[in-house]
């Protein structure tokens, strides 16, 4: 049966944003927002992932400023605050803005400020930087870029095979293929490596099972000038895979018209469960629980409007998601409620 999380059993822990409200309203300060007193923030700087927590503003400032000089060294860099998706509007109605807003500037100053507003408005932001020119540029949108590419797909038997003389001194010992037909032997390749074990670059699926793997196929030369063909499985941001659920928030806001009431945490690992995510090339998709209350449900998923994922297995009754965050390892999901009276937001680790 469909997993649907309650709500009022599941809090196990007040979230950040709540527990400075609190202490806010104890303050009698209204000048302050409380999202601008703590941020936990996403960030990528080009392949490499981390996470940081800032207390204020200033914090905020230095952070961003790290951003700018890793831009300026060359990197592109993406962050994300986990915290402002559910930003109320200025009538108070939580809302997702869907437009995508670009900017540049030879002024580094006027880039941290426009870094600061598309933080604070939710947004997903990328910053580049060409030292030919001397200007930074910047691009913030709701939905992290879809980066699907278009890749061959193949079918045959997975296998172990010789390890191939692609270095020296060659290693022995067998690694993962895909046996097409006698006289193509695809190696597989992920984040490039060669594997030992079929399972690590297939999901699960062992030697000896029928596959269709997607992916770049390449022809690479050994040692011994023959020519050897890789099939490159690695996706970039790709959506595709197995996701373990680490954490739900779901921040209630009323009659829509009111700012944030509340918000809680749902940590499947506390509870002693869980959850698992899989969605593959051909559009299916399983919602695994272990634990207690152990289940699993098939399905599948698709791209919707804006790049949305959707899928009817996700908690707070399916729907559409707005992705916020995508990389080889983490996956931020959000969206409103149908009725409008809370919001949710979702974190998958790969």
């Amino acid at each position: 049966m469909k997993r649907v999380f309650n709500i009022n059993k599941s809090i196990l822990v007040v979230a950040l944003a709540a527990m400075v409200m609190a202490f806010a309203a104890c303050e009698h300060n209204e000048n302050v927002s409380p999202r601008e007193q703590q941020r936990v923030i996403v960030y990528a700087v080009g392949h490499e992932e981390g996470r940081a927590t800032v207390k204020d503003n200033a914090e905020l400032d230095q952070l961003l400023e790290r951003f700018c000089s890793y831009a300026q060294g060359g990197s592109e860099v993406v962050f994300y605050n986990t915290a402002t998706s559910q930003a109320p509007s200025d009538k108070g109605a939580t809302t997702v803005r869907k437009d995508v807003t670009t900017f540049s500037t030879t002024d580094r100053e006027e880039m941290k400020s426009w870094m600061k507003d598309m933080e604070k408005a939710g947004k997903t932001v990328s910053v580049k930087y060409d030292d030919k020119t001397g200007t930074w540029s910047g691009t913030a949108y709701v939905n992290a870029p879809n980066h699907e590419e278009v890749n061959d797909c193949y079918t045959g038997t997975l296998a172990l095979v010789a390890m191939p003389a692609v270095t020296e001194p060659v290693i022995p010992g067998t690694v993962a293929a895909l046996v097409v037909s006698p006289d193509s032997v695809l190696l597989l390749v992920k984040d490039g490596y060669l594997s030992t074990m079929v399972e690590d670059v297939t999901d699960g699926l062992h030697a000896g099972d029928i596959a269709t793997l997607c992916g770049e196929l390449k022809t690479v030369d050994d040692m011994n000038g023959e020519s050897v063909l890789v099939l490159d499985l690695t996706r970039e941001g790709s959506v595709l895979g197995q996701w373990r659920l680490s954490c739900m928030a779901v921040t209630e806001t009323g009659n829509g018209m009111d700012y944030i009431l509340s918000t809680s945490l749902y940590v499947p690992d506390a509870e002693g469960e869980s959850i698992t995510l899989t969605l593959r090339d051909d559009g299916t998709a399983t919602y695994t629980v272990t634990g207690a209350e152990a289940s699993s449900q098939d399905g599948t998923w698709s791209f919707g409007e804006e790049g949305m994922l959707c899928c009817e297995l996700l908690p707070g009754e399916g729907g559409c998601w707005y992705i916020n965050w995508l990389t080889n390892t983490t996956l931020i999901v959000s969206r409103p409620s149908d009725d409008g009276s809370a919001y949710y937001q979702l974190q998958f680790e790969k």
